[in-house]
């Protein structure tokens, strides 16, 4: 479908969504119906989120806050002012974990409400994978291989960290 790897975030509507790689982080979106991939919207987009009407973003233009815009009319929301630099959410659950790191000093987990009210420090410190661990929350953004008739050949590798990763979710 593509000449290079990209790191396929979300599905929604039967597309997927993810952020440029290469030169720019604009929001690409490929339509799993005709395998052609295009510019959904421009900008400076880090691990993207499609739920409901709203793409959940990392803002790189915006010193790494955590946004969300909104699909019909593209106004954005800040949700958190602080510096993060992970993220996942449940729809289910209208909760959204996400890592800050303002400082070497300053690392912490917090949670907030799919609509950035209630935050909350969960810890200080670095955290991996708790969310999964404690509230069933998958990571995101996961690693997805699409094969040349466009099915999903394999989905939810993660951790990714090279090839072999995908070699070895791939042999039985």
């Amino acid at each position: 479908i593509a000449d290079k790897a990209y790191l396929l975030a979300c599905v929604s509507n039967g597309n997927l969504y993810f952020a440029e790689v290469e030169g720019n982080h604009n929001l690409l979106k490929l339509n799993t119906e005709t395998g052609i991939i295009s510019t959904y919207k421009d900008g400076n987009f880090y691990m993207p989120i499609v739920s409901k009407e709203y793409i959940y973003y990392i803002d790189l233009n915006n010193d790494r806050k955590l946004c969300r815009m909104k699909m019909t009319d593209d106004s954005v929301e800040v949700l958190s002012d602080e510096k993060v630099v992970n993220y996942n959410l449940s729809e289910k659950d209208n909760v959204l974990f996400y890592q800050v790191e303002n400082s070497v000093e300053d690392h912490r987990l917090m949670k907030m409400t799919l609509q950035g009210e209630n935050i909350t420090e969960i810890m200080e410190g670095d955290a991996f994978n708790i969310t999964r661990m404690l509230y069933q929350v998958w990571e995101y953004p996961t690693t997805l291989l699409i094969a040349p008739d466009k099915s999903i050949a394999l989905q939810d590798v993660s951790p990714m960290k090279e090839a072999s990763d995908i070699i070895s979710a791939l042999t039985p």
